[in-house]
């Protein structure tokens, strides 16, 4: 599916953009606004779009992944999408189909403020428990393609009822402490341990867990709290040590086992990590490990 042109958007506070919402000089248009299933081989598409993009899904499960974020959409789940941000869903493999409500919003701001339309800054608001959001759903449903001045009001009202809902839900969660789950965090640990020899590079690993580089370096540091270089030769001084610990291979064949052509620069980077050189680890187990 091509990517559609993207309009100019104004980025707004909560507040403004539910003001801009209320002002009937707003333009709204509802292309999509609907309640159904979704069978397997539904899939959105990789893309990005010049309307909000709301889900609230009702049944079953989806996958999707939002400005580089993964995200599993039980039953209560709740997405939505602001203009221009990447998203992509899909029906797991082997899952049944799904219900949810869907909306495409298209909002035009008054001619005063360029016609732009009105975003939030957060690229895409995602609550895992928001059934409540279900009313509001049926009601924007219900009244977005009747064509008449009175439905039109009705149509405005409960889409503000609906998004402001949603903003009130995602302050009162507060700011997520987003990082890497025990099982993204195995499978790294899993790769690299597979991968010593090649020296994987943070764009590999942000590409094992389906995360963009720059969102994959942000949630990775405050998941370690170090970034994904310094980690990756932690991870692989520590595979060291066990070698060095449990097997009667030299110090430069450790080295090269881990893909190190230098022992100079491998030994190095073991005494920064250890507090000493690895054949003074040898010889005395139990350096100080250095985050």
């Amino acid at each position: 599916m091509p990517t559609l042109a993207l309009p100019k958007t104004r980025v707004l506070a909560p507040e403004a953009f539910l003001r801009a919402l209320l002002d009937e000089r707003t333009r709204l248009a509802f292309p999509q606004a609907a309640r159904s299933r979704a069978y397997p081989e539904w899939h959105v598409q990789r893309r990005a779009i010049p309307e909000h993009l709301l889900y609230l899904f009702t049944e079953h499960v989806c996958e999707g992944v939002v400005a580089g974020k993964p995200l599993r959409l039980e039953p209560g789940s709740f997405v939505w999408v602001m203009p221009g941000v990447l998203h992509e869903f899909r029906i797991p493999r082997g899952q049944p189909a799904f219900g949810m409500f869907h909306f495409k919003i298209a909002m035009q701001m008054p001619p005063k403020k360029d016609n732009a339309a009105p975003r939030l800054r957060s690229n895409f608001i995602y609550l895992p428990n928001a059934q409540e959001l279900q009313s509001a759903c049926a009601g924007l449903v219900r009244e977005a393609h009747r064509n008449t001045p009175l439905a039109r009001l009705h149509a405005r009202a409960w889409l503000l009822l609906l998004m402001g809902e949603a903003l009130r839900l995602a302050d009162a969660a507060g700011p997520a402490a987003q990082t890497l789950s025990e099982r993204q965090r195995q499978l790294l640990g899993a790769y690299v341990r597979e991968h010593l020899a090649k020296r994987p590079r943070p764009s590999e690993l942000a590409g094992v867990l389906r995360l963009s580089p720059d969102y994959f370096a942000r949630i990775f540091r405050k998941t370690f709290g170090i970034p994904p270089r310094a980690w990756l030769v932690r991870e692989r001084m520590t595979v060291a040590a066990q070698r060095l610990s449990e097997s009667n291979l030299t110090v430069s064949e450790v080295a090269y086992e881990l893909g190190f052509q230098d022992v100079f620069l491998f030994s190095r980077q073991f005494k920064r990590i250890f507090g000493r050189a690895p054949r003074a680890f040898r010889r005395e187990p139990g350096g100080t490990f250095a985050p």
